[in-house]
């Protein structure tokens, strides 16, 4: 039986007390008196129906990400990260106001297949509204904008107010011609994802004379592990990184009991975040001497590696990780087929202006991945939990390129996945 299954039973009952008592002496103590507990109350459970519309989405951006990670992994010799989520909501975005043979490409490049683009907006609202809060202490915070030329005739009057209610999208017109565009548009980044992380994520050269559409979209997400690593016992060991090199990396070691599946190619764990577990991470590792394409990396089989898990009891090796990936998405999303939404001849975004003369010139994506101790970009201080494993145990030594999966499990959506090829940059 799979701890997943277990989780599932007991998440909607978790109740978390906190009590913390304060004492500061100076001369004779006066009783104070106690300070009662603290009861940290979890988001109201979502309906059915949204989580059905959030799963069906989720499907799709889950999709699109393992292909652009096969791509990537073809070439990429550094480590990689990125949201699948977070671009599919952009070409959502882009999908609605495209037509014709931009709107074809666009679709294909998505997976959205026969969705209109009022169930693609309706889906990804449900979404954001499922993500948003999934437990009390993770934080996930999104950004999406999108800004045309100053002068831009909307022929939907509404559109913009359309955008800012399905995807809570920044969606305006400004003077594109000026690098002084590029910081407000950091800034306004930098206020909805509450850091500074993504703050250069656009840059001053991307705005020129022939600068007509820039979108941006970036996530955070913070989440402490249900259960931390002890701190005392990290240590520096060895990684090889993806192009053979062997480095010192500071090593975390935890004793768990998990979900676990190892077959010929590859070694699977699944981790918990939050107070409930609700937000998952996975890691996945290629047996030495096999490659992930050895390992049939795709959104089908991930699945199917879920299903299969059974608890074990695992000493878990992992290195700190501390990754910040930004790349313009043109070159993917053009071969996968919307090439046209870059070219300024053949772009068809005509339900913005009514006609053409709009085409896609930035389309940026920025991820950051931390992960240490406590959990996922979590600056916070947490008390170490040590486990004591007393049957038969499995180490599981992530000391070589690896995997990492972040996904909210109730629509089964991935957040950010990526290769850690090195650890530490």
């Amino acid at each position: 039986m799979s701890i997943r299954g277990c989780f599932s039973g007991i998440v909607t009952m978790l109740l978390i007390v906190l009590s913390i008592v304060a004492v500061f002496a100076a001369g004779p103590v006066t009783p104070v008196a106690p300070v009662p507990p603290v009861a940290v109350v979890e988001p109201a459970q979502p309906d059915q129906a949204t989580i059905d519309s959030a799963r069906e989405i989720g499907d799709i951006s889950n999709a699109l990400g393992f292909r652009l990670m096969a791509n990537m992994q073809k070439t990429e010799k550094s480590s990689y990260v990125l949201s699948p989520l977070s671009i599919e909501m952009a070409l959502g975005i882009a999908n609605y106001c495209a037509a014709t043979t931009t709107k074809e490409g666009i679709t294909r490049a998505a997976g959205f297949g026969k969705l209109t683009p009022t169930q693609i907006d309706g889906d990804n609202n449900k979404q954001i509204r499922i993500c948003k809060k999934p437990d009390s202490v993770v934080n996930i915070s999104m950004a999406n904008g999108v800004w045309l030329p100053k002068d831009t005739k909307f022929v939907l009057p509404h559109l913009a107010e359309e955008f800012n209610e399905a995807y809570q999208a920044n969606f305006e017109c400004v003077d594109l011609t000026t690098p002084d565009s590029a910081k407000a548009m950091n800034d306004w980044i930098a206020a909805k994802t509450s850091t500074e992380k993504f703050g250069d994520m656009l840059k001053p050269a991307d705005f020129t004379t022939t600068t007509s559409m820039v979108m941006a979209n970036a996530m955070l997400v913070q989440a402490p592990w249900v259960a931390p690593f002890d701190k005392t016992l990290t240590k520096d060991a060895d990684f090889t990184t993806v192009s053979g090199k062997v480095k010192k990396v500071p090593m975390m070691t935890k004793s768990l009991s998990t979900d676990y599946l190892e077959n010929d190619t590859m070694q699977y764990v699944n981790l918990f975040l939050g107070n409930t577990g609700r937000v998952c991470m996975d890691v996945i590792i290629p047996k030495p001497g096999k490659k992930f394409s050895d390992i049939g990396f795709t959104a089908e089989n991930w699945m199917k590696w879920q299903g299969s898990c059974d608890s074990a009891n695992l000493t878990l090796k992992m290195p700190k990780v501390k990754i910040s990936d930004e790349r313009d998405m043109k070159n993917y999303l053009s071969n996968a087929g919307m090439q046209d939404a870059f070219d300024t001849k053949t772009a068809d975004f005509s339900v913005i202006t009514g006609a053409k003369g709009l085409s896609l010139s930035v389309l940026r994506h920025k991820s950051v991945l931390e992960i240490d101790e406590l959990g996922v970009g979590v600056d916070a201080n947490k008390a170490a939990v040590a486990t004591a494993l007393t049957s038969k145990t499995t180490t599981v030594m992530l000391n070589r390129p690896f995997v990492v999966l972040i996904y909210d499990s109730m629509s089964n959506t991935i957040l950010s996945m990526g290769v850690v090829n090195d650890p530490q940059p």
